[in-house]
């Protein structure tokens, strides 16, 4: 599900989504494409950018965390989806 961290982000407030990989075969979807993240590598992108998760067929460690300060951030009950088109 293509979604957003952050409401949108002002000139000058830091809101930033990573991801560190901790094994082979992680990745992220960003702009309908698929990112691969080399182990031991870390993904980082502003905060309001939309993404989706990737599709694993095992099991895939990796940790997932939210930068920010002075910004809009979720909390937690609620994702920002992004529209669809018709």
């Amino acid at each position: 599900m293509t979604h957003r961290d952050f409401k949108n982000v002002e000139d000058g407030k830091l809101a930033a989504v990573a991801i560190v990989a901790v094994e082979d075969g992680t990745a992220i979807i960003v702009k309908n494409k698929k990112v691969m993240i080399p182990k031991g590598f870390m993904f980082l992108m502003k905060g309001d950018s939309f993404h989706a998760g990737a599709e694993y067929k095992k099991d895939n460690l990796r940790l997932y965390f939210n930068l920010g300060k002075d910004a809009n951030h979720y909390t937690g009950k609620e994702v920002f989806l992004k529209k669809k088109r018709k």
